[in-house]
């Protein structure tokens, strides 16, 4: 072979190597990503296409059929690129909730990652930026606000669905959309979009239909959703909307110069993408620094609104992170993302439950009926409603979800390498998650081509069975949809709302089956198409409604008395009488009537003082439910009306209301240290010695007299500084016997008697059975003549509103003049004022520490304080001590141990200090335990709803009266058997009774932050008391006292003729 021949073939060999050496590179190239998961089974891909063939020909049903050859876990082919399908609800766990940290982020399409105001949102962020942006988030939707935002959903939905009216025949998934987009515009951007005001399908020429209004803001709306539309609808996952995304899917290499050619070229796809996105952009930077603009120049009003813009603005200006996190493209982004995510998604789902509902007949039966059974048509369902009152609606939804679900692959990409399913997978791997797989298998959902809503009953067993990641619509994990409660919320009250007023029945015209496209989620191919009927319900209902009207006038007076009761007629009791409610089973009934009440209607009842409802909770774990754990929702007193008009009352700690409340009471927490307490144990002891002396040569004495003269002398020392001499010599509470402590005719003295008058009167006219003023018997019968009749009658001499507001303004006078006098005191010998132990005394040094002290503590304040110490702490202290040797006197066996305890202790001039008085008189402080529920001082405790609460299943609006009744916890045998038995022992803190009994079943002092903060305080003059007593006497029942005890029911209870006792000197060894 000569040397051309040779050179011949070598060129050809060289040649036919360069071919192969191509055509591996091209084969390498195509299938390289592919070597990185080849070990995860799946069909072989296609060069190029991948497995685009199997979508075109299965549809999104492709994943379930792989998933039945392949296994749980299997590989998909986007073209070049390959996916790790995992259809397992298991192993859907382990990707999104055990191994988050290996698969933090969501795989990004390059439709996505080409558009700022997508791939800067919330769904495609990474890392702390991610975390940041979704815990700030996180804390915008809280329930409170997901439910003030119930108002704007209903108007929208109400708008939307005037559309309906006459029509024959509607695609209600344009409309759908319309709603779902015109609630993200007021919930996110606090704009109207106006789409919902005609019947609107998602094509440009429709929405032209809203320009129609010339406004400004009408024309950008309609541009806006323009671009919007035209965004969501080219990032299609069939690779339709653009030629440079086909290309990128098959050649990444060559997507970005094809883009940049392509988007120069009118009437390509990419042309039109690009211009679109980056006006969208525009117009979202422009409306988030117009409304940046708005908030400099009006703040207040800003920070009222409540859509998600305001809000994001108003945190961002928080803080130095906040501003470095939350910059303008970050909140464009993050506010469309509303609009991108939650308009069709909301839209498809609503769409869905009502063709499904319409296809299934008994279905629509036990729909109507739920809905039917929650009240009126115009009674919109609040948020604790749509979560407890729909059962079966949310079964409806979550099982219309499952058989059409809007979003069937969960995207997510692999941060570092990991395993899943047996499978390593490398860095940047796209693991998608298949909920539409685990939707239709009948491992999760046994027959799942049958709409049965009744398999999510939480009480079935197919739903107790179920893997709890079987059903993610939403998501899993950290990544889960933030938006799917808002969502929820919406698609409810949109449900409930048509069925109140239509039924639907599919339209002839709509193909059969339903026909979807597979964008980034399902939707409709050609829409869901429906005709409304008004039902014979509903017709009956509008012949009803007309008759009322005509009744109306007849019943204006009627509905008036019984408006306050249609609030929360839902709660059970006793139907209330015109006028005066249930007022006259308290005076068959006294006090008890809340026992019998209880025992009749259970543990949450309703009790009418008048017009004004009163919600009574009677079980021990409710009460800590209102007190304690839903404190934040029913923080406050509810105040009655003799209160309301009382500023020497209503500026006290227990009425005072908000953030000042909280300093208040922080402040004398503060001040009501045990060290504190201890340091008042000598005052208390010496007026208790000095009561005492009045025992000395009495046959006879009404103990109830004395102890009140005790309690309210402590109090005067331990806030005023005072010593108001009242138990110098027995004293009753009326004004006359008071004048006995003027006989010393000193300034001071005279001053304390008319002082004490005062607080007599004001206190004894704070009653609960109205006798006490004509305008608050008035008040509580027609509230809106209450303050007009108050007017008049305070300057008609003679009428107990004359005397009630003379008393209240020179109570207050008097008071202020006394915190006056105090002040100036300090300013002249600051050191001796420091070195007083009163309670007002030490407020006005720790009002001089700093400015907010100041501030919170004005005198006005700083008065009402005071005197709320001897309006809480001198009748209650008093009537406990009263009870105590009541009950002690009447029970022998009782005082035989007491009485061994006392002596036991020491010699008897050995004082108590507060660590003898916890640890060294155990039956002593069963003893006062058990008076205290025998006869309880406060059987009910007075609470009002800021804000829509649900108790013991009752939802309760704002401004609902919810009073505690510790009365009738006392007496349940469930919390003390035997409740009418009088045994300290029941309170030893080593009894099985005391161990089994919950632990708010008695609650004298109240409960949770409310509760009494000078319940310490009481408690320590009460057992010095009789400690002291029971040292030097015993004592028996006089016969000149009633027998049993009758009591009067005012704010407290109290004696109707008082404890009448006999004191029998102790002779001592």
């Amino acid at each position: 072979m000569d040397i051309s021949e040779v050179m011949g073939v070598t060129a050809e060999w060289a040649v036919t190597m360069v071919a192969m050496a191509v055509g591996l590179l091209v084969v390498a190239y195509l299938y390289e990503p592919y070597r990185k998961v080849w070990h995860v089974p799946g069909p072989v891909p296609l060069p190029l296409i991948g497995h685009l063939h199997l979508l075109a020909m299965h549809g999104p049903d492709v994943f379930s059929v792989l998933a039945r050859k392949h296994g749980p876990v299997f590989r998909f082919h986007m073209g070049r690129q390959p996916l790790i399908i995992v259809a397992d609800a298991e192993l859907c766990k382990e990707v999104g909730v055990k191994k988050f940290k290996s698969i933090p982020n969501r795989s990004m399409p390059s439709p996505i990652a080409n558009s700022p105001i997508h791939k800067k949102g919330l769904f495609f962020t990474r890392g702390p930026r991610w975390t940041s942006m979704r815990n700030m988030i996180i804390s915008i939707y809280q329930p409170s606000h997901l439910s003030s935002l119930i108002p704007t959903m209903e108007s929208c939905i109400q708008r939307a669905t005037k559309n309906l009216d006459g029509q024959k025949e509607i695609t209600f998934s344009g409309l759908s959309l319309s709603l779902a987009t015109d609630v993200i515009g007021q919930a996110a951007f606090g704009t109207d979009f106006g789409l919902s005001k005609v019947p609107v399908t998602p094509d440009d020429s429709n929405i032209d239909k809203i320009a129609a209004d010339t406004s400004v803001e009408a024309k950008a709306s309609s541009e806006f959703i323009k671009m919007h539309m035209h965004a969501t609808t080219s990032l299609k996952m069939d690779l339709s909307g653009s030629l440079s995304i086909l290309v990128g899917m098959l050649l990444p290499f060559l997507q970005e110069p094809f883009r940049h050619v392509l988007k120069r070229i009118p009437g390509m796809g990419d042309y039109k993408i690009d211009r679109v996105n980056r006006a969208l952009r525009t117009q979202m930077d422009r409306i988030v620094a117009e409304r940046g603009g708005a908030m400099e120049h009006d703040l207040a009003a800003s920070h009222q609104r409540k859509d998600f813009l305001s809000v994001v603005l108003t945190a961002r200006e928080s803080n130095k992170s906040s501003r470095e996190l939350l910059t303008p493209d970050y909140i464009s982004a993050l506010t469309y993302e509303h609009l991108l995510a939650g308009s069709t998604t909301t839209a498809f789902t609503l769409s869905t439950v009502l063709y499904l509902v319409a296809k299934h007949p008994k279905v629509e039966e036990k729909l109507l009926r739920e809905i039917d059974g929650f009240g009126p048509r115009d009674r919109v369902p609040m948020a604790d409603d749509l979560q407890t009152k729909f059962p079966y609606l949310d079964q409806v939804v979550k099982e219309s979800m499952r058989f059409y679900m809007v979003s069937p692959l969960v995207a997510r990409e692999t941060h570092e390498q990991v395993e899943i399913g047996g499978y390593a997978l490398p860095k940047g791997t796209w693991v998608w998650l298949a909920p539409g797989v685990l939707a239709k298998d009948p491992k999760n959902f046994p027959e799942p081509e049958v709409f049965r809503p009744e398999r999510f009953d939480p009480n079935s067993e197919e739903e107790r069975r179920r893997h709890p990641y079987a059903f993610i619509p939403f998501g899993i994990g950290p990544r889960v949809c933030i938006g799917q409660k808002f969502s929820i919320q919406e698609i409810k009250l949109s449900v409930i709302h048509l069925y109140r007023h239509y039924v639907f029945r599919h339209s002839p015209s709509m193909e059969s089956p339903l026909e979807f496209q597979f964008a980034i989620i399902y939707d409709f191919k050609y829409g869901v198409k429906l005709q409304m009927e008004i039902s014979e319900v509903l017709a009956a209902t509008a012949e009803w409604a007309v008759t009322l009207v005509a009744m109306a006038v007849g019943l204006l007076v009627v509905a008036y008395l019984y408006e306050p009761y249609r609030k929360v007629w839902h709660v059970p009791g006793p139907v209330p009488l015109p006028l005066i409610g249930h007022l006259h089973l308290l005076a068959m009934h006294g006090p008890d009537v809340f026992s019998v009440l209880a025992r009749k209607h259970g543990p949450v009842f309703r009790f009418h003082m008048g017009r004004q409802p009163l919600i009574i909770v009677a079980d021990a774990e409710l009460c800590k439910e209102v007190g304690v754990k839903k404190f934040k929702s029913i923080p406050n007193r509810s105040m009655p009306s003799p209160i309301a008009n009382s500023p020497i009352h209503k500026k006290g700690l227990f009425f005072i209301r908000g953030p000042r409340w909280t300093s208040m009471r922080n402040m004398i927490i503060s001040i009501y240290q045990p060290s504190h307490l201890a340091s008042l144990i000598p005052t208390m002891e010496s007026c208790i010695q000095r009561a005492s002396k009045n025992l000395d040569g009495q046959k006879e004495i009404t103990f109830s007299d004395l102890s009140l003269s005790l309690a309210t002398d402590v109090i005067g020392l331990a806030a005023f500084g005072t010593d108001f001499g009242l138990s110098k010599l027995p004293v009753t509470p009326d004004d006359s016997n008071i004048d006995k402590i003027a006989a010393d005719t000193s300034v001071e003295a005279k001053a304390s008697s008319e002082f004490i008058k005062m607080h007599m009167h004001a206190t004894t006219s704070l009653k609960m059975d109205l006798s006490g003023s004509l305008s608050i018997l008035v008040g509580v019968l027609l509230p809106f003549l209450q303050e007009p009749f108050r007017q008049v009658l305070k300057r008609i001499p003679g009428m107990g509103d004359y005397k009630i507001d003379r008393v209240n303004r020179a109570l207050r006078t008097h008071m202020d003049s006394i915190v006056a006098e105090r002040e100036a005191a300090m300013e002249h010998d600051l050191a001796a004022s420091q070195q007083r132990k009163d309670f007002l005394s030490v407020v006005l040094t720790a009002r001089e520490s700093n400015k907010s002290s100041r501030e919170l503590l004005t005198p006005d304040y700083i008065s009402a304080l005071t005197y709320e110490h001897l309006l809480a702490g001198s009748t209650t202290t008093a009537f406990t001590l009263s009870t105590v040797l009541y009950l002690v006197a009447k029970h022998p066996e009782v005082e035989e141990k007491l009485l061994r305890e006392i002596d036991a202790f020491g010699p008897r001039d050995r004082v108590p200090m507060a660590d003898d008085l916890q640890t060294k008189f155990p039956y002593l402080d069963q003893v006062v335990k058990e008076s205290m529920r025998f006869y309880i001082m406060s059987p009910l405790l007075a609470r009002e709803t800021l804000e829509q609460v649900e108790i013991g299943g009752y939802v309760l609006p704002k401004g609902t009266w919810v009073w505690l009744a510790p009365g009738v916890l006392a007496k349940d045998p469930k919390n003390f058997p035997e409740p009418e038995i009088f045994r300290p022992e029941r309170f030893n803190p080593n009894g099985e009774e005391e161990r089994r009994r919950h632990p708010y079943a008695f609650i004298p002092f109240g409960i949770g932050p409310r509760v009494c903060i000078g319940q310490k305080f009481s408690i320590q003059e009460i057992k010095l008391s009789v400690i002291h007593l029971y040292r030097h006497y015993v004592f028996r029942h006089s016969p000149s006292m009633e027998s049993p005890l009758e009591f009067q029911f005012a704010i407290i209870c109290d004696f109707k003729y008082g404890v009448k006792l006999q004191a029998i000197k102790r002779h001592h060894a």
